[in-house]
């Protein structure tokens, strides 16, 4: 859960290490979502943990499409992914329209 100011979003994480091919692949979705317990989750923003070089990088994306999973090279680490990520999610967060009941 991550708070701003008035506005609350659930934060899905998973964390990988590049691949032989040097290429980060994750799933957005687990065999946990088909429990009882997490059969009516969703998150708003996926956050995806880099491992390389004995670093650390977050790569923030709105969870606003049905992808399950996503494949990244290298080349989309830059110095200022985490800031910009995250922006351009809440951007998208916050254009998507929220539909309250009539009655």
């Amino acid at each position: 859960m991550v708070e701003f100011g008035s506005a609350k979003y659930t934060v899905q994480v998973k964390s990988r290490r590049a691949t032989k091919e040097k290429k980060f692949i994750f799933a957005a979705e687990n065999s946990r979502s088909m429990s009882d317990t997490y059969r009516n989750y969703s998150c708003d923003l996926l956050a995806f943990v880099f491992f390389y070089d004995d670093q650390k990088r977050i790569m923030f994306k709105s969870n606003t499409s049905s992808q399950n999973y996503f494949t990244f090279d290298k080349k989309v680490i830059t110095d200022t992914m985490e800031l910009d990520s995250l922006k351009e999610s809440l951007d998208t967060l916050s254009s998507v329209p929220v539909l309250n009941p009539i009655i």
